[in-house]
């Protein structure tokens, strides 16, 4: 399996994670928020074999991601897809319960145990 990362951050240090509803930020002079993240987002996304979170990522990105359908998130219908059809992993030493139905619980030192992956 060949491991890739997705970091989304700007040149000028702005971060926007997909775990929240992806939106245009009105009257607050930042009006161009959520607005070309799902065509950067989709690619990547979708030549995805499985996900590979930490347990703080996994939670928020379960949190939103698993419960939406397409009505909640139109535009980002191919990335809600991917996200709720293939495997999740995730590196964790504390946790137990999980909200996606195929995801596996990598336990133990992440350095070690996501290597099985490879």
């Amino acid at each position: 399996m060949k491991l890739t990362t997705i970091t989304q951050a700007t040149l000028d240090r702005v971060m926007q994670g997909t775990a929240a509803r992806p939106r245009k930020r009105e009257g607050d002079g930042f009006d161009r928020g959520g607005w070309t993240l799902g065509q950067v987002i989709t690619r990547p996304t979708q030549r995805a074999d499985a996900f590979l979170f930490g347990p703080w990522t996994y939670e928020l990105s379960a949190g939103s991601w698993a419960s939406w359908n397409t009505s909640d998130v139109p535009d980002w219908e191919p990335v809600l897809q991917v996200l709720n059809t293939r495997p999740e992993y995730v590196a964790s030493t504390t946790l137990t319960d999980t909200a996606w139905p195929r995801t596996t619980v990598l336990p133990g030192n992440p350095a070690t145990t996501s290597q099985i992956l490879l």
